[in-house]
């Protein structure tokens, strides 16, 4: 199978598109929590939440910022 036959499948969410709605969602995921860390303080400027997900000991940081040029919640 070539790449751009997988990149043309329709996967659960539908298929691929460059429209992104408004705000929109963006998960961003790391291998490590400190590194999770490092990220969210550096792309929100310090301003950002830390959350408690399923997985105690695994925290979920927050914050608000632009994908694309539009208004985007990042976690």
């Amino acid at each position: 199978m070539f790449i751009n036959e997988i990149s043309n499948f329709n996967y659960a969410q539908g298929g691929r598109s460059e429209y992104v709605g408004n705000p929109c969602t963006v998960m961003m995921v790391a291998e490590k929590p400190s590194i999770a860390l490092s990220i969210a303080e550096a792309l929100s400027h310090g301003n950002f939440n830390k959350k408690i997900g399923i997985a105690k000991s695994i925290p979920i940081y927050a914050y608000h910022g632009k994908f694309k040029g539009l208004s985007a919640n990042f976690m």
